[in-house]
C-alpha cells in the first residue's frame, strides 16, 4: 500500500499536479500578423492608429489601468469601424476590466450609429472573448480570421 501511495504522490510530483499553464502572448507579433491579413486581395485592416491610454481616454473614457499590457488598433481615417484590442487584464481587475470594455462598445456601437449606420452593424457583430488573463475585442469582417490571428501569436 505504501508503494502505491508513493507511486501516486510521485506521478502528481512529476505532473505538476495538472497545473494549467496560461496563455501568454507576443503582442508586438499579433500586431503585425493583423497587418498582413487579407480577404481575397484586400488588406483585413488598413492604415491602423496604435492608440495610447491618453487617446482612448478623452475620446472615449477608457480607462487602461486595469491592463497590465494592451494594443488598441483604430481606424485612421473614421470611415470605417474595423478595429481591436488585446488587454492583458491586471490579476484580480477582471471585473473591472470587463466594465470598462461593455462602456466602450456601448459608446463606440452609438457613435457609429450617429454617422455610418452600416458600420454600427459591423460593430454590433463584433467578437468580444475572454482567454485567461486577456480580454480580446475585434470589429472587421472576419473576426475569426482576426482572433486565430492572435492566438497564434505566442
Amino acid at each position: 500500500m505504501k508503494k502505491i501511495i508513493l507511486l501516486l504522490m510521485s506521478i502528481l510530483l512529476i505532473t505538476g499536479c495538472g497545473a494549467k499553464t496560461l496563455l501568454t502572448l507576443d503582442l508586438d507579433k499579433a500586431k503585425k500578423d493583423i497587418e498582413e491579413l487579407k480577404i481575397k486581395d484586400d488588406y483585413l485592416y488598413s492604415k491602423l492608429d496604435y492608440v495610447t491610454s491618453d487617446e482612448i481616454k478623452d475620446t472615449y473614457q477608457f480607462e487602461t489601468k486595469y491592463f497590465d499590457e494592451f494594443v488598441i488598433a483604430m481606424p485612421k481615417i473614421k470611415i470605417n469601424a474595423n478595429m481591436y484590442m488585446i488587454l492583458k487584464v491586471k490579476k484580480g481587475k477582471m471585473t473591472e476590466a470587463k466594465n470598462e470594455l461593455a462602456h466602450f462598445d456601448e459608446k463606440y456601437i452609438e457613435q457609429w450609429k450617429l454617422y455610418l449606420p452600416d458600420q454600427a452593424k459591423l460593430v454590433e457583430n463584433k467578437l468580444e472573448t475572454q482567454k485567461d488573463d486577456y480580454l480580446i475585442y475585434i470589429v472587421s469582417s472576419d473576426n475569426n480570421k482576426v482572433l486565430k490571428a492572435i492566438l497564434n501569436s505566442k
